[in-house]
């Protein structure tokens, strides 16, 4: 589809950025549900806190990481066959995904 590679490389890219915060919002929640099938978590304020820890600097990187790469694959293999409205459909879902996440992250 696309007549240069460097057009490839560039919706790739687009939608690399667009995928961050919602890759960063699944990762932590993934975490957080790694967390409960292990079972009880520790009683008091303390444990809270290095379970809240935890999800948020383990599992929100580890999610930036696979979630965008992931979006970086697909960017490219969207460009390699598939139409441009299938393409922008696409980012427009992955825009509005991050939104979400970061309607529901809220105000640092």
């Amino acid at each position: 589809m696309a007549s240069s590679r460097g057009l490839s490389w560039l919706v790739a890219f687009l939608y690399i950025a667009a995928a961050v915060p919602v890759s960063f919002y699944l990762g932590v929640g993934a975490m957080v549900a790694l967390q409960v099938l292990r079972g009880p978590g520790p009683g008091g304020g303390e444990g809270t806190q290095a379970y809240a820890y935890t999800a948020l600097l383990f599992g929100g990187p580890i999610g930036v990481l696979i979630g965008t790469a992931l979006a970086g694959w697909c960017g490219l293999r969207l460009t390699g066959g598939g139409s441009w409205p299938l393409i922008i459909g696409t980012l427009a879902v992955l825009v509005a995904a991050s939104a979400w996440a970061v309607y529901e992250m809220g105000p640092a």
